[in-house]
Parts: structure tokens; sequence; C-alpha cells
């Protein structure tokens, strides 16, 4: 029985994986950072949608779901508002 391995590809680097489980190790053990750093930006994307605005640091702490404005490494990211109602 031959197991397709294209349903186990690394969506950040492309690597093929054998089985679900090896692509998470290998997500969590390289990618860690750009996880984050991809559901601090979704985050950040949604809060300026509800807003119409990018969100300021302190809603970040009192609305931004389960991530903290400290995930962002002293790193400056760009979030357009995707919603221009206020």
């Amino acid at each position: 029985m031959s197991e397709d391995t294209n349903e186990y590809v690394c969506e950040f680097c492309g690597e093929d994986f054998k089985s679900g489980s090896k692509k998470a190790g290998h997500i969590s053990w390289y990618h860690r950072d750009d996880r984050q750093e991809e559901d601090l930006i979704t985050e950040l994307q949604r809060l300026a949608t509800e807003k119409g605005r990018p969100p300021e640091m302190g809603e970040m702490d009192t609305k931004g779901g389960t991530i903290s404005a400290a995930s962002i490494d002293g790193r400056q990211l760009r979030v357009s508002c995707l919603d221009r109602r206020a």
C-alpha cells in the first residue's frame, strides 16, 4: 500500500513527510517562530478589520485573542487595514 506524502508537506519550506506527526514535529522544531509570526499577523489583521484601523498595543493586550504584542520580538510588523468602516 502506497502512502501519498503530498498531504504531509511543510507549508513553510515545502519539505515532504511520511506522516502528519513527523510534519508537526518538523514545524515545531524548525518553524516555531514562523508559525507565531503568522498567527500574530492573522490576529492583527482581524483586529484591524474589526476596528477599521490598525490596533494599538493596549488593544492587543485586552482584545487580541491569545496572542500578545510581545510575540513581535522587537520587530515591527506592518498591518494593512482590510476594512475601513469605523
